[in-house]
This record gives C-alpha cells, sequence and structure tokens, in this order.
C-alpha cells in the first residue's frame, strides 16, 4: 500500500457509508444518526491529514497544482460547513436528510477530483519510493487529527 492506496481505501468507505445511508429505513433515525456520525468523523480525519501531510508535499513536488489544491482545500471547507450543520442537528429534523444530500453531493465531487485529476499526476511525479515517505506522515497526520467538524480550521 502507498500513500494513494491509503487515500482511496478512505474514499472508499466514504462511498460504502453512503451508500449504507441510502438503504436505511427513512423512519430509522438513531442509525441514520449512528452512520452520518461515523462518516463525519471519517472525513474529518482525512480532510485534517490531507491539509496537514498530503497537499503540502504535491503543492511543493508536482508542477502547475497550486490552483487544483487551493480549490481542494475549499471544498474541504465546504463540505465542513455542511458537516458542522449536520453534527448539531437531530436526525428527526425536516433538512436533515437534504443536508446529508449536499454532503454526499460535494463530497462525491471532490473524491471524483482527486482520483481523476490529482492522482495521476501525483503518481507520474512520485516514485515507490516517495510515496512510500508520504503514507507515513499520512499515518501520522491522521493518528493525530480531529474528528469533528470545524469550518474556521479549513479554507474559508
Amino acid at each position: 500500500m502507498d500513500a494513494l492506496d491509503f487515500i482511496q481505501q478512505d474514499h472508499d468507505r466514504f462511498r460504502a457509508l453512503l451508500d449504507r445511508y441510502e438503504e436505511i429505513d427513512p423512519d430509522d433515525h438513531a442509525t441514520k444518526r449512528e452512520v452520518i456520525d461515523e462518516l463525519i468523523a471519517a472525513v474529518v480525519r482525512h480532510s485534517a491529514m490531507e491539509e496537514e501531510a498530503f497537499y503540502p508535499v504535491v503543492m511543493r513536488d508536482v508542477p502547475h497544482v497550486e490552483e487544483d489544491i487551493r480549490e481542494e482545500i475549499e471544498e474541504h471547507h465546504v463540505i465542513e460547513v455542511v458537516m458542522a450543520e449536520l453534527d448539531g442537528l437531530d436526525a428527526t429534523h425536516e433538512q436533515f436528510d437534504a443536508k446529508v444530500e449536499v454532503l454526499a453531493e460535494n463530497l462525491l465531487h471532490h473524491l471524483y477530483e482527486e482520483e481523476d485529476e490529482l492522482f495521476p499526476r501525483v503518481r507520474s511525479a512520485f516514485d515507490d519510493d516517495a510515496l512510500a515517505r508520504l503514507l507515513d506522515g499520512l499515518r501520522t497526520a491522521k493518528e493525530r487529527a480531529p474528528s469533528r467538524p470545524d469550518p474556521d480550521r479549513v479554507g474559508g
């Protein structure tokens, strides 16, 4: 496993949680809350990890990605705002499902951009050793990352 595989593993987990949410009975508010809480914690850790240990290295070592990385960070901010709203919203609230849908749309768009546009550029710019070193940094950053949303922490 290298750094991009590690990030992809998180992306796959996010998709699985969103798929699971779609399968929940509309009246099962406790399970909805549980799945969204798990998703929020995972996405917050992942975003903080990328911002600390992935994006700075990519900006330094991959040519012509600065604007793309700035956009990725702004997408993190938008996602973080929606997650913060969901974090404080009861699953029975009439807007809960709508906010989850907005979160899903923004998150899936973000994952697509990273996987289809950024990852190929990183893979071509980094050799196996560099991707292994990057993986070490990602693991360390993820271990100390927060698990609750804070829109003031990113972008904006």
